[in-house]
């Protein structure tokens, strides 16, 4: 998160597409990121499904207020906070 809005955004999706992946894998699903299917595996594996929801619903939190809120500095910094 370096100030750069669409960078931030689209990190935060990418993020948000893992875990959700994860979160499939955790519930006996199967992947839907080719590409990112190992990361999405390594996450089901060594967290649990409430771990992992609540960091998707985190991130997804924080893409929504990137909108109102500019500061990317306070945005990391609530990030980390909360994960």
């Amino acid at each position: 998160l370096d100030g750069n809005k669409a960078l931030t955004e689209e990190v935060l999706g990418l993020l948000i597409g893992v875990l959700r992946d994860a979160a499939a894998l955790k519930s006996g699903g199967k992947s839907l990121l080719e590409n990112l299917k190992s990361e999405s595996q390594k996450i089901s594996d060594s967290l649990t499904l409430g771990k992992i929801l609540y960091m998707y619903e985190t991130a997804d939190d924080l893409l929504k207020s990137l909108a109102n809120n500019p500061n990317y500095t306070l945005l990391s910094a609530v990030l980390c906070a909360k994960i």
